[in-house]
């Protein structure tokens, strides 16, 4: 039985040949859809609306687009298209008595959904093609939401500021990327139209893409509202949302996945290669990006899994659906994590080659609307290249940071594995693998991303050694995402070989076939280890890189918990008449220099000033007793209009310490 989807097509093909009718139904479809648009708006403005339902209402209607038939299809289009097009919206910024981009986005969505309807040729299939076909393989969705849940579980329970913060802190780089969240809520718009702070500097991460940023910022506008919440209700709206993100990029990853035609066909089959991939974006390798704050890192691989599944067995690419998300996807990458548009090289090598005009036959109708897909996607790349523009090759190359390392054994084996199905799948035929058309050659062709991956961290990784000695953080990083793409290639690849010998068997399903998949999916759970937060109960020290990175944040959190009250304290307290201030916090438990950066981020007052200051704090790393005056002294004559927020009993100690008087006055009580 044919699809709604199908069905709506064809009413729509049959109702051509009446030109008056359709005519009369569209114009009373666009009537309604700019009724109901604004009549959306105008209760926003009137009743404001927010909460997390309104987050899960406007996702449902998203998910109830008909843009493809299936529901991971539609996830895979949905992903790509919300982390890759919506963010370019907060390039425009937006009046502050005006609804936000997620209320616009919801408002389009009502109103496009009765379009659709209203202007069908046939009302009824129309509505029945907003459910997309659900089949056994996507319950492997359910699965992936489940374990990526599971593994951030500690970032959804938090319920207070102070307890949200205590969490943050445990990671250096959650400071930035809150207070690229917080100015976007704040502004309204990206850092590099947001203009100078209020004491003239340039702020900081001007030259930062922020595409995962403001896709959060979307969502807060559904769950918070289109103005900023309180301090707190930001804190805990940031840590459950950009872990949400995390375990949308696994949805992502396994809707990409359960789209393959031999995964639907055998669903049972192919569980334990899917549950493996899903295990590796939980619990395994993309644990080391998660608890280490690499989010926008993580959903810029995931974009590129849904890019290269998207490229390389679409039936056309010209199919504006298609089209769309691919554009959407290289657009995502750019404004997440750059480095990672080399990899879209190969992707698009395959896009062309081998040639088949059929794969890129479309209407004409069709291509008119990928030229202006084509032409806002430049648009996005532009904006993006101009602001990283800001930052020199050299940084680069020496930039320091610290990327975990993972176990490699795990993801060694994986890229063997995928090799070796990679060549059974053309049969060890070089030509086949460069020239073959159809699923299964360009299924082995992938194995090339990979590949030249690792030639791409190798060549890094020596420019780095010769240039400043040692491999540094973005080489680390573009590793990170070869090991993460690994497990889905190989899904890819040994299913698509599953799936090619099951065909040319005589095949029945043989008992207990369920309870062999199940059971070998719950292994593959295990391969990157116990998926258990702490093994400490169990008498066992956490081994793996999951659990020794809650083990380690367990204990930071425990053991910030009173500096990271007394953070929040101090900022919730501040002043948006004091200027630029620099922060000193009353505690031995917490890196002064993290606890300055987040105090900026909190305030939004992390300028590229007082991001410079931040720097004078260094000698507090010796201790305060005889660093605590050289430092003041160093802030304070650094800039004549910074002042210094500290603990009252802090400033008496200053005070003590005799320092002069135009000096002391700067400085200020925290509370």
């Amino acid at each position: 039985m044919p699809h709604p989807l199908e069905m709506a097509e064809r009413h729509a093909a049959a109702a051509q040949g009446r030109p008056n009718l359709m005519r009369n139904r569209k114009g009373l479809a666009a009537f309604l859809g700019v009724i109901v648009l604004a009549g959306f708006l105008l209760l926003v403005q009137l009743q404001p609306l927010h909460g997390w339902w309104l987050l899960a209402l406007t996702g449902l209607l998203a998910m109830a687009v008909p843009t493809s038939r299936g529901l991971s299809q539609r996830i895979v289009v949905l992903g790509c298209l919300y982390f890759g097009a919506v963010p370019l919206l907060w390039w425009v910024p937006v009046p502050p008595n005006f609804p936000g981009w997620g209320q616009l986005l919801l408002g389009c969505l009502l109103s496009g959904l009765t379009m659709w309807v209203v202007g069908s040729d046939n009302r009824k299939v129309a509505v029945a093609a907003l459910a997309p076909s659900v089949g056994k393989a996507d319950c492997l969705l359910v699965v992936a939401a489940a374990l990526g849940g599971a593994a951030l579980l500690p970032y959804f329970l938090v319920f207070t500021g102070p307890e949200a913060l205590g969490l943050l802190l445990a990671s250096w780089d959650n400071s930035s990327h809150f207070n690229m969240y917080n100015m976007l809520r704040s502004h309204g718009t990206v850092i590099p139209m947001a203009g100078l702070s209020d004491t003239g500097h340039p702020w900081s991460f001007i030259e930062y893409p922020q595409g995962f940023h403001a896709a959060l910022a979307t969502m807060a506008d559904l769950v918070v509202g289109h103005s900023p919440g309180p301090l707190g209700i930001e804190l805990v709206s940031y840590s459950r949302l950009s872990s949400l993100a995390a375990v949308g990029a696994t949805v992502m990853v396994t809707a990409g996945l359960t789209s393959l035609p031999w995964i639907r066909e055998r669903p049972l089959m192919c569980t334990p290669f899917v549950v493996l991939a899903i295990t590796a974006w939980s619990f395994g390798t993309a644990s080391i990006a998660t608890l280490h704050a690499f989010q926008n890192f993580l959903v810029g691989v995931a974009l590129l899994a849904c890019l290269m599944i998207a490229v390389s067995f679409a039936e056309s690419l010209a199919r504006p659906v298609v089209f769309a998300t691919a554009a959407a996807a290289v657009v995502g990458m750019a404004n997440t994590w750059a480095l990672l548009l080399l990899l879209v090289v190969p992707l698009a090598i395959f896009a062309v080659f081998p040639w088949s005009r059929q794969r890129w036959q479309g209407t004409r109708a069709g291509w008119l609307t990928n030229g202006a897909t084509a032409a806002a996607a430049l648009l996005g790349l532009l904006l993006v290249g101009l602001q990283i523009s800001r930052i020199q090759t050299g940084t680069v190359v020496t930039a320091i940071g610290r990327v975990p390392s993972s176990t490699h054994g795990v993801e060694i084996a994986t890229f063997l594995v995928a090799l070796a199905a990679s060549i059974l799948l053309v049969h060890g035929n070089f030509r086949l693998f460069l020239a073959g058309q159809g699923k299964l050659p360009a299924a082995a062709r992938l194995i090339v991303v990979p590949v030249v991956g690792l030639a791409l961290v190798v060549a890094v990784g020596a420019y780095q050694i010769i240039s400043a000695g040692k491999v540094n953080y973005y080489s680390l990083k573009l590793a990170l995402a070869i090991e993460l793409i690994l497990p889905i290639i190989a899904c890819v690849a040994v299913t698509a070989l599953v799936g090619r010998w099951l065909a040319s068997q005589r095949y029945g399903r043989p008992k207990g076939l369920a309870v062999m998949s199940a059971l070998a999916a719950l292994a593959s759970t295990q391969v990157f280890g116990l998926t258990v937060q702490d093994t400490r109960p169990l008498g066992m020290d956490p081994m793996t890189p999951y659990q020794q990175g809650m083990s380690t944040i367990e204990a930071h959190t425990s053991k910030n918990a009173e500096a990271a009250a007394e953070l929040f304290r101090d900022a919730e307290s501040h002043s948006a008449d004091r200027g630029d201030a620099m922060y000193i916090i009353n505690s031995e438990q917490i890196d002064p220099l993290l606890a300055a950066t987040w105090y900026l981020s909190l305030t939004g007052t992390l300028n590229q000033n007082t991001n410079r200051l931040v720097e004078e704090l260094r000698p507090l790393h010796e201790g305060y007793g005889g660093n605590l005056a050289v430092v003041a002294e160093n802030v304070l004559g650094a800039d004549p209009d910074v002042s210094v927020v500290l603990d009252p009993a802090l400033r008496d100690f200053l005070a003590a310490e005799g320092l002069p008087h135009d000096l002391l006055v700067r400085t200020i009580s925290a509370n």
